[in-house]
């Protein structure tokens, strides 16, 4: 019996020692920034992207930050806007808050917890994304109503970020990012993600095409609701004097086929009449200069279909901002109204015949895809 009881006692022992182990080396590496914990040299910069926690970590560090300027959007917006902009020097702290695959609901929340937090925003730039409307894009599995609009984390977000197995395998995944150059989902203090350096962009691209014909375009309804959310957030702008920027995500000229291949494009373009009712914008999407960048394994303007580099996203603040113009090519970025959303549509149509006509590989190739696609699904 004493054997026994020696025996449970050590167990005990155990667990609670490691238990209390884990739960200090996470909250001393901190891996998603959010406990102010002292930093260690190896954490300083990167905040490792942990697995189904970057909804937790960015309501958390807006908290903290209660920036005066903030990014809204989805991973397109996310991975492609530099928070250290010149534009935004007199602006600052500023905040990527965009989130991969969100929804307009989501980003409307998030908005509404920056304002909880930080009475005084001055500046709001919005990249709005047509998959962000779809009637059947369901909020992530990270979001949380709880944590919203709150001033303190929840005692839910602090076991998972102090005690769970998640949050110990990303505590050494950051620890290995930092030390030794490891892993490609890290993001900056700012919210900016920081993108890998070794990226075959075409094998990418074609992965980003399929997933999003098999995922993303395979069953779309273009959402009042969410075209409701998005009024909310700019009439909230409007309220309370906060400028407002909006635009359209340039992606890449196969994105847009890849709309057309799922037989998309009308909803597509209604989708822009129905956004500019609500607030003029401007629209990088289409068949310009940028967009259609030759298909490659290193490509400057892209990292696959769906999302651009922050090189392009430094040119779409350029254009929002009217800085260093000169930089900006012509045809990237064009101001949509009620007034003149009809020829714009118009003449998109038309870039896009002149565009399939020089890149019949790269029409081909998307209606390839798609077709694989579509057998995969009856299968």
């Amino acid at each position: 019996m004493k054997e026994y009881q020696r025996f449970c006692l050590s167990v005990l022992i155990t667990t609670g020692c490691l238990s209390l182990g884990i739960t200090a080396f996470n909250a001393l590496v901190d891996p998603y920034g959010i406990l102010n914990s002292p930093n260690l040299p190896i954490s300083d910069e990167k905040v490792l992207k942990g697995k189904g926690h970057t909804r937790l970590f960015k309501a958390i560090n807006v908290k903290q930050i209660e920036p005066v300027t903030i990014f809204l959007g989805t991973s397109r917006t996310e991975r492609g806007l530099d928070p250290k902009h010149p534009v935004f020097a007199d602006n600052q702290p500023a905040y990527n808050l965009a989130l991969p695959g969100a929804n307009q609901y989501e980003v409307m929340r998030y908005f509404e917890h920056a304002i909880a937090n930080q009475p005084k925003l001055e500046q709001v730039v919005i990249g709005i994304d047509f998959f962000m409307f779809n009637q059947f894009n369901a909020n992530k599995p990270d979001f949380s109503e709880q944590r919203l609009e709150k001033t303190n984390i929840t005692l839910t977000d602090l076991f998972n970020t102090t005690f769970s197995i998640d949050a110990l395998r990303s505590s050494f995944l950051t620890v290995a990012s930092n030390v030794g150059n490891f892993g490609s989902e890290s993001y900056r203090q700012d919210g900016a993600w920081i993108s890998p350096a070794d990226q075959n962009s075409e094998k990418t691209l074609k992965s980003m095409l399929a997933a999003d014909l098999r995922e993303t375009y395979d069953d779309y309804q273009l959402s009042p609701a969410a075209l409701d959310h998005f009024r909310s957030i700019v009439e909230t702008c409007r309220q309370r004097n906060i400028d407002v920027k909006v635009f359209i995500s340039p992606s890449h000229a196969t994105q847009w086929e890849a709309v057309r291949a799922a037989g998309l494009w009308s909803t597509f373009e209604q989708w822009k009449r129905e956004i500019v009712k609500i607030t003029p914008v401007w629209d990088f999407s289409g068949y310009n200069s940028i967009t259609a960048e030759a298909i490659d394994k290193e490509m400057e303007n892209y990292l696959d279909s769906s999302h651009y580099t922050p090189e392009t996203g430094n040119l779409v603040l350029n254009r929002l901002f009217e800085y260093d113009s000169a930089a900006v090519p012509a045809d990237f970025g064009i101001w949509i109204t009620p007034q003149n959303v009809e020829n714009h549509i118009k003449q998109v149509r038309t870039d896009r015949q002149r565009w399939a006509s020089q890149n019949p590989e790269a029409v081909k190739l998307v209606q390839d895809i798609e077709r694989r696609v579509a057998r995969s699904n009856v299968e």
